[in-house]
């Protein structure tokens, strides 16, 4: 089968889906090209609630996953799986943090506070 050219070809392709608890449904795979967003509803041989699972089986050959780039990061480096559809990247907005005030701030909310600012 020919690698996908847009996000609505994925649904003539194998897809290894994400079931979130608390959605209920398959996760939608969300892209983006020129301003214009796409979600596609995808099929295939397996539904998982675990993104680790979902990569175990990209890397065994069951179908195409959608995964965070950081997630695969050394699997794309070294050729084990392969990005299709990169162009329709989706790039999703920072978490934004907003508390009432800076004044008795637990130290555990510190700790919150300085991870979420933490950056690799």
């Amino acid at each position: 089968m020919p690698t996908p050219k847009h996000p609505h070809d994925l649904t003539e392709h194998s897809c290894i889906n994400l079931r979130l608890p608390t959605h209920g449904e398959h996760f939608a795979w969300l892209f983006a090209k020129a301003g214009k967003e796409q979600r596609v509803k995808v099929h295939g041989p397996l539904v998982s609630n675990s993104i680790a699972c979902l990569y175990d089986a990209a890397l065994a050959g069951l179908g195409l996953a959608y995964l965070p780039q950081e997630y695969c990061r050394e699997a794309l480096a070294s050729g084990e799986l392969v990005e299709v559809l990169g162009g329709w990247r989706k790039t999703f907005e920072p978490y934004y943090l907003y508390y009432p005030s800076r004044r008795h701030i637990s130290p555990a909310f510190s700790v919150l506070v300085n991870a979420l600012r933490h950056k690799e």
